[in-house]
């Protein structure tokens, strides 16, 4: 009987587990949290025609450290096939003091991106027909938020980790 129980309650446990942290989810149901910073942001990618460039998704970084959301559309360039986020939130990078000329200090920030399945081996660019990414990684996204000019009334820097994100929840 003692044994039952614990199979039981093994077998939830694994369920919940699997619910949690979905194999397979379509790219606008899953929610990424940053590995091992798992209550500091969610990345979500959303249908988006408007911002649509070569594709109709974007990204949605929401902040718990600073409650703000940023937006980013989605490029892809030619030749190498990189896959970039372009904001579209507003966030402004803050001028270079080697920067070459006042232009420069005006471009819309890009992160380059990248997308891997569970083994870790890089996939394509997130697309709505197919699962979503295991993981994905945006390296200078952290780095680039922290040295942002800060919005009036904000009170603390954006503190997003260099860290992968992880998918972790598939929303209904």
């Amino acid at each position: 009987m003692r044994l039952t129980v614990s199979a039981i309650a093994m077998l939830a446990l694994m369920t919940t587990a699997v619910q949690a942290a979905p194999k397979t989810c379509p790219i606008e149901k899953t929610v990424y949290r940053l590995n091992g910073f798992e209550k500091a942001a969610t990345l979500r990618f959303v249908d988006d025609p408007a911002l649509a460039r070569q594709t109709h998704l974007s990204a949605l970084i929401h902040s718990t450290i600073t409650g703000k959301d940023y937006r980013y559309t989605i490029a892809v360039s030619n030749g190498y096939s990189n896959h970039y986020l372009v904001d579209a939130s507003g966030v402004k990078a803050e001028a270079d003091d080697n920067a070459p000329d006042a232009e420069t200090q005006h471009q819309t920030p890009t992160f380059s991106f990248f997308s891997f399945d569970s083994r870790l081996r890089k996939v394509d660019l997130p697309d709505r027909r197919k699962a979503a990414p295991a993981w994905i990684f945006i390296p200078d996204l952290g780095t680039s938020l922290w040295y942002a000019e800060m919005a009036t009334g904000q009170k603390t820097r954006e503190a997003i980790e260099t860290e992968m994100w992880k998918r972790t929840e598939c929303v209904r």
